[in-house]
């Protein structure tokens, strides 16, 4: 991991955070969060060593999970994007990104993006950037916002940089920051989940949330729908992937169908996720039914009157 990241990572873990749920606090106790390298991070997803067996491993237990791709035009495209990124981290192509792929490639889908227009996207909770590369990629002009708890957002820029190294990051400090109309001209904003109430002044065309929301606190995933619902985009659509219902060592349980869904939102697609009820491990190879199935949404948000 380069230096600024290094530093920015100790600082963050130190620093008293708004937001972090019980999750969370538990999972920044390992030893991995407090590495040199950039590496596996526990509660991150998988990061696993790049070998030639392994990778041969994992695209042969992959095969079923491609299939979902095949009523997506653009899931080829999305797909070699995101082999080629696993590559530069030097890290096997796992099946956390080949779901982040399927994701956007599903969003296609049903949304008409065109990568020659100017979008802004944000990515609520991606592990190690890989859905903000997807973006990145598959729209050269777009802006992506990235808001995470402030440790896994220094892992998530450290990860980009390595398939970007020129890459301009802006860390707006305050709402102000972001009032000139070029401060949304870059291609990264960063935000740790802490000042997360900036995201009500950056107009958003669409964001996304997989695998997070189930791992935050009812107040902090209300919040984040408020958020979206306030930005100053005439219209936002949201891709929420999550588990139906999750339980915490604490004995609290987070639901999908609880989350602040509004009636008037235009739902454009709602089922439980193909890609997301079983996983595989590669020795023994076999498959196993994830612990708790998950459900995806499509949706555009009814909008707050300003």
């Amino acid at each position: 991991m380069i230096e600024e990241d290094r530093h920015a990572l100790d600082r963050s873990l130190d620093q008293a955070e708004e937001g972090r749920s019980v999750h969370w606090h538990r999972h920044f106790q390992y030893d991995n969060w407090k590495s040199n390298e950039l590496g596996a991070r526990q509660g991150l997803g998988m990061f696993i060593p790049r070998t030639a067996h392994r990778v041969v491993m994992h695209y042969l237990m992959q095969v079923p999970f491609l299939r979902c791709g095949r009523p997506f035009e653009t899931f080829p495209t999305v797909l070699d994007a995101g082999r080629r990124f696993a590559k530069l981290q030097g890290r096997v192509f796992d099946l956390d990104e080949l779901r982040q792929v399927l994701s956007l490639a599903c969003v296609r889908h049903y949304i008409d993006l065109q990568p020659s227009l100017h979008y802004t996207f944000a990515v609520i909770g991606d592990g190690y950037g890989r859905l903000a590369n997807l973006l990145l990629t598959m729209f050269p002009a777009c802006t992506v916002v990235l808001v995470n708890l402030s440790p896994a957002l220094q892992i998530d820029l450290a990860s980009l940089r390595l398939g970007w190294p020129e890459l301009h990051v802006f860390e707006p400090t305050n709402v102000e920051d972001l009032m000139p109309p070029s401060a949304l001209r870059v291609r990264v904003v960063g935000i740790s989940a802490n000042k997360a109430e900036m995201l009500a002044a950056i107009p958003l065309d669409g964001a996304f949330n997989i695998s997070s929301m189930q791992e935050m606190d009812r107040s902090v995933i209300a919040h984040y729908f408020g958020l979206l619902r306030a930005n100053p985009s005439p219209a936002t659509w949201f891709y929420c992937s999550n588990a139906i219902a999750k339980s915490w060592t604490d004995g609290s349980v987070i639901r999908f169908a609880e989350y602040p869904w509004d009636p008037r939102d235009e739902v454009l697609l709602d089922e439980p996720c193909p890609w997301g009820q079983k996983g595989y491990q590669t020795f023994p190879p076999r498959y196993l039914q994830r612990p708790f199935p998950i459900q995806h949404r499509l949706a555009r948000l009814r909008k707050e009157k300003h």
